[in-house]
């Protein structure tokens, strides 16, 4: 080939190379919610609430707030409550309208519970997992809760409502249309905003007007401050990242002999990662190799992870404002702007591509986030005492002070490094001091507190560690057993001296790596390319050797009757070309008999066509949002994006198709009942607030507003 005509091959190809885009896949879908029923286990809630076959869900809320705490570890929990719960009086949820015109006297309750469970008792049972994975909305006026709560076995979140929770009343629990959670909840998971959290009670302005009412609302006391609703915001960003994790476990292993393998890797090195207070885990670079083999081969151009928050509003913002009526600006609150709606396309994607190292722990990490310290104890309760082996590090030192009053330790070895510093008031009392440096076979366990007690020979040091482990471990999971700095007399002052240290490991972690490895040879293992199911795993481990694989926990035995119910589905209606393009187009969400979102396509076809004339203002407003700029929109269109999988590349056909024929059945339909539709213009000029409300004295029962 002439060397020209190579020279204008390499700059094309160079050319056509620069133009090739990454293509990064979403983690999750947010136009592909998933059936609403799950396909296999129960939610969490069902879990909580169902007894003897019979679903009974504590009330008042007060109650169901006790049932949530018996579940967590008030020692554990931060601040010392372990269920954490803010007042949203002007908040974004599809019961917003609920308690209209009195919003501070019904304001919705947002309640989730943030710590690990208790330690188990003295019959050895495992109490449920709740941490990070069950939240309840309540909104008082509507007599509904929300319910977002896991389902380890399907490895999603699912979407509940509980209706009718008033005093004698019964309530009824079902399974909501995830289409129609998943819209807002575009992370599959829960959702927060971001601080300053303006919508809560955190708010110093929103305290204030609640506190006019009462001080406390179900048992949550109006004057919270930021830190509860701050540990919300930290507990739903923690539960957006159980899809990562469950798909590294399950898909980031692959399949076959090889990915059980890679699993029990895992599994081995997040119990490590636990038991040693997250200082690390045992190196494994074949993992780390294998895991990047598979993620070149599926996911070369990363992945992009979902964000669990959305905007901060401050909804009494107007209210201040010079010239407006403070209780003009409250009742318009419930009207959310566009840039605020959670139904919005959302922001904060995060496009995650690390190195192969980093992939494979941040699958450790995030694996450990699915064991509880109680699994951790049950785990060492079963390793008998006769098999544990011990063996010792040693290490030169030089002392130097008074050794009556202050003492400092160097200690180097082979592998064992110690520095610090004892004090102690009289000879008589024990030690008390810091180690600047401490590090055992690799792992760094930076500055610690550390106790002395002086024995014959030396003193024997004690560190600190967590309730749930009482040994300070290292990240081959192992425990620190006993620590001695040998050959110090009390007595001795003066110049420097040498001595001597001595540290006990005791291995009570390799029976357990020893059980990982049996499960590899189970036919029931939980190392398969499923999700990570955290009671059928602890279920082997935990059983005795030789037990049958049958063998039920005592955490989360699935629960019998009642069957898991859904919201019916409504009559089909015969075709009418002017409520076909609404159906097609708005059925999912909207033919329902739940009030939320407005069910204007609920009923037979002349109650329907009624409806729609009724709601038609507020419909046209909508449908007109997809002819202006995002960054002009004032309210989100409607249907949203995420419902419809509608790009910037589709919205002209879009525009032309399904959005024309609406139009066209929406002017027709409200003309046909005496509500002629002005221009589109002159509608979106108007305030979205002063619209007919689908709820008007003259709308047909049971229409509630957008």
């Amino acid at each position: 080939m002439p060397v020209h005509r190579l020279m204008l091959f390499l700059c094309g190809w160079l050319l056509t190379a620069g133009t090739v885009t990454a293509d990064p896949q979403r983690l999750v879908d947010p136009g592909n919610p998933g059936p609403d029923l799950p396909p296999s286990g129960r939610s969490l809630f069902d879990l909580l609430t169902i007894t003897d076959g019979r679903q009974q869900v504590p009330y008042p809320f007060e109650r169901l707030i006790e049932r949530l705490a018996s579940h967590a570890d008030r020692d554990a929990a931060y601040l010392g409550r372990p269920v954490k719960a803010v007042l949203i009086p002007l908040g974004r949820s599809l019961q917003r309208a609920a308690a209209a015109p009195d919003f501070f006297a019904s304001p919705r309750i947002v309640a989730t519970v943030d710590a690990p469970p208790p330690p188990a008792d003295a019959g050895g049972t495992v109490p449920l997992l709740l941490q990070d994975r069950l939240y309840v909305g309540y909104m008082p006026a509507a007599d509904v809760l929300e319910v977002v709560s896991y389902n380890e076995r399907d490895a999603r979140f699912e979407f509940q409502l509980v209706t009718d929770y008033r005093e004698d009343a019964t309530p009824k629990v079902v399974y909501a249309r995830r289409i129609v959670c998943i819209a807002c909840h575009q992370n599959h998971a829960p959702i927060f905003a971001r601080p300053l959290w303006d919508e809560t009670n955190a708010n110093r302005e929103i305290a204030a007007h609640l506190a006019s009412e009462r001080s406390a609302f179900f048992g949550v006391a109006v004057r919270g401050g930021v830190d509860i609703a701050y540990a919300i915001d930290n507990a739903t960003d923690r539960a957006n990242g159980f899809a990562l994790t469950q798909m590294l476990w399950n898909d980031g292993c692959g399949s076959g002999d090889a990915g059980q393998r890679c699993r029990a890797s895992l599994l081995t090195a997040a119990l490590q990662y636990a038991l040693s207070g997250g200082r690390g885990f045992a190196a494994n670079h074949a993992l780390e190799a294998y895991m990047a083999t598979i993620r070149a081969a599926r996911w070369p151009d990363g992945l992009l992870l979902p964000a669990a928050d959305i905007p901060n509003r401050r909804p009494l913002a107007v209210a201040s404002a010079p010239g407006i009526d403070p209780a003009d600006a409250i009742r318009d609150a419930a009207d959310v702007d566009a840039s605020v709606e959670p139904l919005g396309p959302r922001d904060g994607e995060q496009l995650w591509q690390p190195p192969a190292a980093e992939w494979a722990a941040r699958a450790v990490s995030g694996l450990a986030a699915f064991l509880a310290p109680v699994d951790l104890q049950s785990l060492l309760g079963t390793v008998p005492g006769d098999r544990i082996v011990r063996h010792e590090l040693q290490a030169g030192c030089e002392l130097s002070g008074d050794a009556v009053r202050r003492l400092s330790v160097a200690c180097t070895g082979r592998a064992l490094q110690l520095t610090g510093v004892l004090l102690r008031e009289a000879p008589a009392q024990n030690w008390r001091g810091r180690l600047h440096t401490l590090v055992v076979n690799g792992t760094d366990f930076g500055t610690v507190g550390v106790e002395g007690r002086s024995r014959t020979t030396g003193i024997s040091l004690a560190l600190p560690a967590a309730a749930a482990n009482p040994s300070l471990r290292l990240s081959d999971g192992n425990a620190i057993e006993d620590i001695v700095v040998e050959t110090i007399q009390p007595t001795d002052t003066g110049a420097d001296r040498h001595a001597s240290l001595r540290m006990v490991i005791r291995e009570d972690f390799e029976p357990i790596r020893a059980r990982i490895e049996v499960l590899l040879h189970d036919e029931v293992s939980g190392l398969d390319a499923s999700p990570f199911q955290r009671t059928q795993l602890l279920t082997r481990l935990i059983a005795p050797v030789g037990a049958a694989a049958s063998s039920p926990h005592t955490c989360c035995a699935e629960p019998g009757e009642p069957p898991m119910q859904v919201t019916p589905p409504e009559p089909e209606l015969a075709a009418d070309p002017l409520l076909d393009p609404f159906i097609d187009v708005c059925g999912a969400c909207h033919r329902s008999t739940e009030p939320f979102p407005p069910n204007f396509l609920s009923g037979t076809a002349p109650e329907v066509h009624q409806r729609i004339a009724q709601c038609a203002e507020r419909i046209q407003y909508r449908l007109a949002m997809w002819d202006l700029p995002p960054s002009q929109r004032p309210k989100t269109p409607m249907p949203p994006h995420a419902a419809h999988h509608i790009g910037d590349d589709e919205l002209g056909p879009w525009r032309s198709g399904p959005l024309a024929r609406l139009r066209d059945a929406l002017h027709t339909l409200a003309e046909q009942n005496g509500r002629r539709l002005p221009s589109d213009k002159v509608t979106i000029d108007r305030p979205y607030a002063s619209l007919r409300h689908c709820d008007s004295p003259a709308a047909v029962e049971g229409v509630h507003p957008t």
